[in-house]
């Protein structure tokens, strides 16, 4: 798997692109290191471009995982909303199993699928989508080679 994150403090909004091959343990990691990230502030937003990957294969522990980690780190977060963007049935049903999860959860933060980022702009309330997606640096996971 590789992926390109950005934040935008302006757009208040961080954005991350995943693609290839990716596992639940990589959307754990890379949620950790958007949360980490020193230009993350509480109640962004998240837009997940997962147009992408071409395999998804996650079982519901992780997805439960996933949740919980956002329910550990709910005061981080704030209460900022998730768009996902899912072109792929499994991506798509994925998606809907995370929205519930997440949406029932303690850290209850609104969830959103969306066929195109552009639609997912606009539900964010973003006037346009950033350059980032064309000059953010690739970023492999942790044991995985960097692939441009």
């Amino acid at each position: 798997m590789t992926y390109r994150m950005h934040i935008s403090p302006t757009q208040r909004t961080g954005f991350v692109q995943l693609a290839g091959s990716v596992t639940g343990q990589d959307i754990f990691q890379a949620n950790q290191q958007l949360y980490a990230h020193p230009d993350w502030q509480p109640g962004f937003d998240e837009c997940w471009d997962c147009s992408s990957i071409t395999s998804l294969v996650v079982d519901p522990g992780e997805i439960h995982e996933i949740v919980e980690q956002e329910v550990e780190h709910a005061a981080a977060l704030g209460q900022g909303r998730v768009a996902i963007v899912a072109t792929s049935y499994n991506v798509e049903m994925i998606g809907q199993l995370y929205k519930v999860m997440l949406e029932h959860s303690l850290a209850g933060r609104p969830v959103q699928l969306f066929r195109t980022p552009e639609a997912a702009q606009r539900w964010l309330g973003n006037p346009s989508l950033p350059t980032w997606i064309s000059e953010a640096e690739p970023v492999a996971a942790p044991g995985v080679p960097r692939v441009a």
